[in-house]
């Protein structure tokens, strides 16, 4: 009797997962997946009280999500144009007794340097907002079933092709 082995779906299976330039394209999917997620919940989580804060989210030109490789693992910038998007943030300094020419909507003060009236400044430190903080946490519950989701259709390309 003789008996004859077959390899050639195993050293298939093993070129593909050696392959990891597919691996990455896996991974880079996930990285822009979550990152998305992310600019979404940043845009929900940030104060808007006439838009221009949340408007300001972006991560490049044609907010295309580029994947870069890293040492680390993979990367995608997202950013806000707004210069004081880190001040309402973290929170910053502000000199009391200080004039600020402007008008009341509501609650919410509106800055015109060309107004008769203002308010004049009382506290020292105006407190942040810290809504990049709870986006981050509001987004990593979700990260690892979304790893999870490529990760199994990575390995169903390298079972399958």
């Amino acid at each position: 009797m003789k008996v004859k082995w077959e390899f050639d779906e195993l050293w298939k299976f093993q070129d593909r997962l050696s392959q990891t330039v597919e691996f990455d394209r896996f991974m880079k999917l996930a990285a822009k997946d979550i990152a998305k997620r992310l600019h979404k919940m940043l845009i929900n989580n940030t104060p808007g009280d006439f838009g221009t804060l949340q408007a300001h989210w972006q991560t490049d030109e044609n907010y295309s999500y580029t994947v870069d490789q890293t040492k680390f693992g993979f990367e995608v910038t997202l950013y806000n144009r707004a210069e004081y998007a880190t001040w309402v943030n973290d929170g910053h300094r502000q000199r009391p007794g200080r004039f600020i020419p402007g008008y009341w909507e509501g609650k919410h003060f509106r800055y015109d340097p060309n107004a008769d009236g203002g308010m004049v400044l009382k506290r020292s430190w105006v407190m942040g907002r810290f809504f990049v903080e709870r986006s981050v946490i509001q987004t990593e519950p979700i990260v690892a079933q979304l790893i999870t989701n490529e990760l199994k259709k990575w390995w169903k390309w390298c079972v399958n092709g």
